[in-house]
């Protein structure tokens, strides 16, 4: 009996040498993919703040200026302003499915989209927000994406000359909050569908609005990650304390209202958001 236990002690010792060898190859392995993820993580990562603008455009008109709070885990917010020509100023802000690298071609892609629409169309074809949401949305519905993939976004044309904010919703999920020199706030209509794959079933008439802003105006367009952001006990954001925040430095400047409004979010928050926290500030200049 003895010798048989010694031979069995003997072949457990060496299936559990076997074992932990075993083990530390997978564990290895799933090191070395975890790194790999994660740095094909940053690479989407950096690719994708490179296409957010360095600077906002502006003159002696209008000013802009964006909040930015990324989240923890990639994600695919975007927004862009750019300058047209002399009286036009392009503005999209917008959101994709998903987090991780696939969120981060998304946000990719709606870029490449807008910019081969300016090549392909020139400046007339990016005043239209309608035409440019309908472009987006066929070259989507032609690309090899997932059927569970999309973006929401909203793009809008703001005139100098005339004033007026034209915009068309693709979906996006946040009211446009107007906020006039008294304080008072008039949310925006935002109707519109999401970019998304249906193609094949449904060709959706994306509607253009109009509003008239006026010298002293301010115009917030915001993703649903500013809303949405949650304190410590679960509590969002919310539309009421955003209007709140922009009522009280409503006599502020565009950057300055940005700075105060980035302050609230993260001493709300007390940490990175869940998800990106993205919004733009449209300020519209008195006359001298």
């Amino acid at each position: 009996p003895y010798i048989l236990l010694k031979k069995a002690k003997e072949d457990l010792d060496m299936y559990l040498t076997e074992l932990d060898r075993l083990v530390d190859l997978r564990t290895n392995e799933l090191r070395n993919i975890n790194e790999k993820l994660m740095a094909d993580q940053e690479i989407a990562r950096g690719m994708q703040l490179s296409m957010l603008p360095s600077e906002m455009p502006g003159n002696e008109f209008v000013k802009f200026s964006s909040g930015y709070i990324p989240a923890e885990n990639l994600s695919g917010d975007f927004y862009n302003v750019f300058i047209i020509d002399d009286y036009n100023y392009g503005i999209c802000i917008g959101d994709v499915s998903g987090h991780g690298v696939s969120a981060a071609m998304l946000s990719i892609f709606t870029f490449q989209k807008m910019q081969s629409l300016m090549e392909e169309t020139g400046k007339e074809g990016m005043t239209i927000p309608s035409m440019v949401l309908k472009h987006i949305y066929e070259s989507f519905n032609a690309a090899n994406f997932n059927d569970d993939m999309y973006i929401v976004m909203l793009y809008g044309v703001y005139n100098t000359q005339s004033g007026i904010f034209s915009y068309a919703s693709g979906g996006l999920n946040t009211t446009p909050l107007r906020i006039r020199p008294d304080g008072s706030i008039q949310e925006l209509d935002n109707d519109g569908f999401a970019i998304c794959k249906l193609g094949s079933l449904l060709k959706p008439k994306f509607v253009n609005h109009q509003v008239l802003l006026f010298p002293g105006d301010k115009l917030v367009l915001y993703t649903d990650g500013l809303i949405d952001a949650c304190n410590s006990v679960g509590e969002k954001y919310s539309v009421s304390r955003l209007k709140k925040v922009i009522q009280k430095y409503n006599k502020w400047g565009a950057e300055q209202i940005t700075e105060a409004l980035t302050y609230d979010i993260k001493k709300f928050t007390g940490e990175k958001p869940a998800d990106d926290v993205t919004f733009l500030v449209l300020d519209v200049l008195p006359p001298f």
